[in-house]
């Protein structure tokens, strides 16, 4: 089973979400086994399940589609640790992009954050790094917002994003536009936002270089001890991740990981699973978010997720969604899948 850990501050905004609406949340909070003076804590263990079913209920609970956002809104530049301490030193928006890209994982391992760019535009783009199912809205409506509070505080709330975008087709159109600030769509096969080129390496006004790389040296501090807490299965996971573009066999992770593949396998099944279980849940997760955004044909998923055979990953993907890649497509689009 996975455990999640995230901030306590995060998890208490959640909580006051649910203490607005006037609702006792002491029997809520017990639920989940946590208590009121737990979310004073740095850090918060919660299993992927637990952790699902507590956004569902703050969406039932408060009836707001949009309560990602209202959580979001609440995480500003100072939240967020040494993290965030980092990000109001940077001296340009492409440094702060590269600081979240490595120590995200600091804040939420929910998530990570990459980036690609055109000749005019630079995309920031957020992914799962469990499979969020039916909370990924809320999660991310929660997370970009966030990233985007950092963005327009450290530019003086003139930070040049175009455009956000979400791959939910269904959203809380005016209360994220009036959050945002910007034009907001949604149905896009990926989360995150644009921003001009242009503005990236603009020197940013609160930069200090000295106390940057004091904060910086600080997360990866943080970082390495929290791999050294971290299960050896999510260590594996975050490795082929990284690895995305050809995953590495089991005798090369065991060669990552220091130890023999023997070693290896046998500390995995201790921990409940397998190279191959990992495996098969990395490949789930990036076959869902390639047939979200539609840039790719099936076969060319099939090729990327290293089989050998489409028809091989059309079996693996009705086995995970029970639906074929077409299928499960053409209901998240709405519309035929893109032929190439």
């Amino acid at each position: 089973m996975d455990t999640l850990v995230l901030p306590g501050y995060y998890v208490r905004q959640i909580h006051e979400q649910i203490k607005l609406l006037g609702l006792e949340t002491e029997s809520w909070l017990q639920s989940y086994r946590l208590s009121i003076q737990q979310l004073s804590e740095p850090y918060l263990e919660l299993s992927l399940p637990a952790f699902k079913d507590m956004v569902r209920s703050i969406v039932h609970l408060t009836g707001e589609p949009g309560v990602g956002l209202l959580v979001g809104s609440k995480l500003l530049a100072n939240t967020h640790g040494i993290l965030g301490y980092a990000a109001l030193s940077s001296s340009t928006l492409r440094q702060v992009v590269d600081l979240f890209e490595r120590f995200m994982v600091l804040r939420t391992t929910l998530v990570r954050m990459e980036h690609f760019e055109d000749a005019t535009a630079y995309h920031i783009v957020f992914k799962e790094n469990v499979p969020l199912d039916d909370v990924r809205g809320p999660v991310m409506d929660a997370v970009v917002l966030a990233i985007r509070n950092v963005l327009g505080f450290i530019t003086m709330n003139q930070c040049p994003v175009d455009q956000v975008v979400f791959s939910n087709t269904r959203g809380n159109h005016p209360l994220a536009l009036s959050l945002f600030g910007c034009p907001v769509s949604y149905g896009a096969g990926w989360d995150g936002f644009i921003i001009q080129r242009q503005w990236l390496d603009c020197p940013l006004t609160m930069s200090d270089p000295r106390t940057f790389a004091e904060a910086e040296a600080l997360c990866g501090r943080e970082l390495k001890q929290m791999e050294g807490r971290s299960s050896l299965a999510g260590r594996v996971r975050q490795l082929l991740f990284t690895h995305q573009s050809q995953f590495p066999k089991l005798e090369v992770v065991a060669h990552h990981m220091l130890m023999t593949h023997r070693t290896l396998h046998r500390r995995l099944m201790e921990e409940g699973t397998s190279y191959h279980q990992i495996l098969d849940e990395v490949r789930h997760t990036l076959a869902v978010e390639h047939l979200q955004r539609q840039h790719l044909s099936i076969k060319e998923i099939a090729f990327t997720l290293g089989y050998g055979e489409p028809a091989n990953f059309r079996r693996a993907f009705k086995r995970w969604e029970g639906l074929s890649p077409q299928e499960y497509q053409q209901q998240y689009a709405g519309e035929p899948p893109l032929e190439r």
